[in-house]
């Protein structure tokens, strides 16, 4: 029996600010829509904005869309790498944290959630931040708890004067 021939694989033909990119769905490379920032100078008036004189940067994190076939992943997923989760402890926290309202969310998304106190202790109980077991998370927690009192009985000793 004769195998058929293999599907002589596509250069990717990107090689400078989409360098390696291609759709993990449909594998055009490109143009795709890409949610980026940019850090410069621009003329700010009432009305609005210039263009920004600068960078424009994003990160594996960031969203991006095919604008072929219209698939959204992240930046990271479109350059062939594996789409980010969260560690075992940073699972418990997006399921207890606002009651669970955050388990469904991607890393990304949450990053986007603008939460300081939920993105703190995604970075202090992540196993980047060496957070490798239950005491270590636990100790980290009752840590930030007892700054937090003290904080607060700060503002409750000024509140009684």
């Amino acid at each position: 029996m004769k195998k058929a021939p293999r599907k002589k694989a596509t250069r990717n033909p990107n090689t400078n600010c989409l360098a390696g990119m291609s759709c993990p769905k449909c594998r055009n490379f490109g143009p795709f829509s890409i949610f980026a920032f940019q850090a410069g100078w621009t003329q700010v008036n009432d009305n609005g904005t210039d263009t920004i004189k600068g960078r424009v940067e994003w990160e594996d994190s960031s969203e991006c869309k095919c604008l072929t076939c219209r698939h959204a992943a992240t930046v990271g997923e479109f350059l062939g790498k594996a789409p980010e989760t969260f560690d075992r402890y940073q699972q418990i926290v997006v399921g207890a944290y606002a009651q669970g309202e955050c388990q469904s969310y991607t890393p990304a998304e949450v990053r986007g959630y603008a939460d300081p106190l939920l993105n703190f202790m995604l970075s202090e109980l992540s196993i980047s931040a060496h957070c490798k077991s239950k005491k270590t998370a636990i100790g980290r927690l009752d840590t930030a708890i007892r700054g937090l009192l003290a904080v607060r009985a700060a503002f409750e000793a000024k509140r009684r004067r």
